[in-house]
């Protein structure tokens, strides 16, 4: 779900969203599901419920060496280190496709 709200919770809870993207794999209508921009607290509540891991946790971010993001107690270090604890895969993305493609060559 989508709110458009920063913080550690969604309404409607992650799980009941989760548990519908699994029923998708499950039907074989899907072979991956994964997450977008979560937080390691996200990640956390996320795999207390979970039947399948997140394939991937794509995450919006000017340039790999900023540690800080919006949330003062969250970083990058911290979130990419929480999944990799789990084998999730961190997948960087960019508005500035300039930025992006000098990070790619």
């Amino acid at each position: 779900p989508v709110t458009g709200k920063p913080g550690d919770t969604v309404d409607p809870p992650l799980s009941e969203t989760w548990t519908a993207m699994e029923a998708l794999v499950e039907k074989g209508l899907v072979r991956a599901i994964g997450v977008s921009n979560f937080s390691a607290k996200k990640i956390e509540d996320l795999l207390s419920t979970a039947k399948i891991v997140p394939a991937m946790n794509q995450v919006n971010w000017v340039h790999p060496s900023i540690v800080e993001c919006n949330n003062k107690h969250q970083t990058y270090r911290h979130i990419i280190t929480r999944c990799n604890k789990y084998g999730l895969v961190v997948v960087h993305y960019s508005h500035d496709t300039c930025r992006t493609k000098a990070l790619i060559a």
